[in-house]
């Protein structure tokens, strides 16, 4: 009995050990709980971006007014664009902002706050209108200039360094260029179009002083709307005019994976895991509704997420009946899926026969 109980248990663990180190650890289901910003001045705001501190940042309207915003803490910060002082609208783990304010054309203001230093970011002719930064205090940012109305408007993409100064990336050969993100070895991402194919636009990546297409894939157009600290990269990419044919992807280490029920990403975390524009969250190949990882969401739902940082922190707007909030998303410890439970519970179950039959053998007589 000793024999078949060893095997039994050999065969067991045999199956059960490739399972788990297959992937790396018991399968999980993400889970997350929701920070809340309250909005004392009942404008109506945006979701917006987030910062690697979890800090939250957009913009919004209050009686026909343009508002920004900014949250530190358990703080939010409303006030009006067209008189904001220094409101810090990004920022980094080593302690840097980005700060908007209001310049006398009617103008944004940018500059970055570093050490107590403040730097401009402002390109002459041009308006600073969005930018991230790493941990080295590197800024990937956007500026543009000419006239909506005219449709003659044009966004260049810049790249401030604190050794070199500002420099232009340039583009992949069409007029416009626009960056999306930058992570802390200095690699930047974003969008640029192409010549001579008329609104045609590929991903980018920003690299050693290159500009490179980095989707792996033709198509009409593409986008890079994402880059972690492990190099991945998330975008998608749409192969004629149809929008409808639109498909996100995730790239890494050169290959693509064709994320499922997530045409758009807005981002990806250090653990590659994506979230799209859509409220989709996809990690370690699963794809899952946002609303369905948050504890305790009951008569909440979700209308729109911002964007997701390093620590898989996600800026979002939920609503519920008339009333919407500003929240962050902050993951929690992982939950084994039933799958995994039900392996344990087998092993389990096993063992505690094995340990009944050995308890129930006969003893030896004794003489």
């Amino acid at each position: 009995m000793k024999i078949i109980r060893n095997v039994t248990l050999s065969l067991f663990f045999s199956s059960i050990s490739p399972l788990l180190l297959a992937q790396g650890a018991p399968a999980s289901r993400p889970q997350f709980t929701v920070t809340v910003f309250d909005n004392a001045s009942h404008a109506n705001l945006t979701v917006g971006s987030i910062s690697a501190m979890g800090q939250i940042y957009g913009v919004g309207r209050l009686d026909g007014v343009d508002m920004v915003y900014a949250t530190a803490g358990s703080q939010l910060t409303v006030a009006p664009k067209a008189a904001v002082s220094n409101l810090v609208f990004a920022s980094n783990a080593a302690g840097d902002s980005l700060i908007r304010s209001a310049g006398s054309n009617g103008n944004e203001m940018v500059h970055i706050l570093s050490g107590g230093v403040a730097t401009s970011l402002n390109i002459a002719g041009q308006t600073t209108w969005s930018g991230s930064m790493n941990a080295a205090g590197q800024v990937a940012f956007n500026a543009g200039f000419g006239s909506y109305a005219t449709f003659d408007y044009t966004t260049k993409a810049y790249l401030y360094d604190p050794q070199t100064g500002i420099r232009a990336l340039g583009t992949l050969g069409g007029r416009d260029s626009y960056v999306t993100g930058i992570n802390d070895d200095g690699v930047v991402v974003g969008a640029s179009a192409m010549a001579p194919t008329p609104g045609g636009s590929q991903g980018f990546m920003y690299k050693d002083g290159v500009m490179t297409s980095a989707t792996g894939w033709g198509g009409y157009q593409s986008t890079i709307s994402g880059i972690n600290n492990a190099g991945q990269m998330v975008g998608h990419v749409t192969p004629d005019w149809n929008q409808d044919r639109t498909r996100g992807f995730l790239q890494t280490d050169g290959n693509n994976t064709v994320l499922k029920s997530i045409s758009t990403p807005i981002g990806v975390d250090g653990l590659g895991q994506v979230l799209g524009t859509n409220a989709m969250f996809y990690s370690n190949g699963v794809t899952y509704s946002l609303e369905s990882l948050v504890q305790g969401e009951a008569g909440w739902s979700y209308m729109a997420v911002g964007g997701i940082n390093e620590a898989g922190q996600i800026s979002a707007r939920r609503c519920q009946s008339l009333i919407c909030e500003i929240v962050r998303l902050d993951p929690v410890s992982a939950v084994p899926e039933p799958q995994t439970y039900a392996m344990l519970l087998a092993g389990m179950t096993l063992l505690g026969f094995a340990g009944r039959r050995r308890r129930q053998r006969p003893c030896d007589a004794v003489t």
